[in-house]
């Protein structure tokens, strides 16, 4: 069995995450920064340019990573090819794919903003408090989802800066993994 202290990765695919996190971080901030002097199209081509490298990522790791189990690395390869394929429609259909990705984000913020408001009513072990705070936050997420839904340009807006956090984070994470070597491990509590 393996320690979270131990080497995992040969040299150059660590370089190769390195450098896939760099350009990951740099693109998110590269959005959050410019994303007022870019065009939509400029940005969605951005965005899906940085999530097909980070599926090639899970590709090679799934391939060549060794230390995972063949489960986890035909997930791995999976999920790769899933994120090249569906971030790679972008290029040939920018306003439908900016449309699909407005409506993904509607929908998941609504079915968020749902299950949180009936969990709120309905849980009996949470605290008052608890209820009013998971009841809020479905308020707010379910709000959140009409607005992109009836204002396309807010739900656009939302999505960019969801998509550079979420790439800054990826690329922050697989730099870390990078540049250490080392899987990351799961908190014990």
């Amino acid at each position: 069995m393996r320690t979270s202290g131990e080497i995992v990765s040969p040299k150059w695919m660590r370089f190769f995450q390195v450098i896939v996190g760099l350009i990951c971080i740099g693109i998110s901030i590269f959005m959050l920064l410019g994303s007022y002097k870019l065009g939509a199209f400029s940005l969605i081509f951005l965005a899906s340019t940085a999530f097909i490298i980070i599926g090639i990522e899970r590709i090679i790791v799934g391939i060549r990573g060794t230390y995972l189990k063949r489960s986890s690395r035909l997930i791995s390869i999976g999920i790769g090819v899933g994120i090249v394929v569906f971030f790679g429609s972008a290029y040939f259909s920018p306003v439908f794919v900016t449309k699909l990705y407005i409506l993904i984000l509607g929908f998941g913020l609504l079915a968020t903003g749902a299950v949180r408001i009936i969990d709120g009513i309905k849980n009996s072990s949470y605290s008052r408090s608890s209820k009013f705070f998971t009841v809020g936050t479905g308020i707010i997420c379910a709000a959140v989802a009409l607005l992109a839904f009836s204002h396309p340009e807010f739900g656009f807006i939302l999505l960019l800066l969801i998509v550079a956090i979420v790439l800054l984070i990826n690329g922050i994470q697989i730099a870390f993994v990078g540049i250490t070597g080392r899987k990351l491990t799961r908190l014990r509590i």
